[in-house]
């Protein structure tokens, strides 16, 4: 998940990645997450890999059950 990696590593995984090739990441399974994600980076886990640019269709997200519907529309 977000909380236990650098923005570097995230960006660095995405990078190695081959063009479609799938990435998974546990995401937003408990209100704690989504406060260190509030705390750290100024908005939610989701909308943080949004704006890094970790999202696109081959990253699946396990979990999300703490999402709002910004962080919807951001996966």
């Amino acid at each position: 998940g977000p909380q236990w990696c650098s923005d570097d590593v995230l960006v660095g995984i995405r990078e190695v990645a081959q063009p479609g090739e799938p990435v998974h990441i546990h995401l937003a399974e408990t209100p704690r997450q989504v406060e260190f994600g509030l705390r750290s980076y100024g908005t939610t886990p989701a909308r943080h890999l949004a704006r890094i640019g970790f999202l696109d269709a081959a990253v699946s997200c396990a979990h999300c059950v703490w999402l709002d519907d910004a962080d919807r529309e951001a996966l």
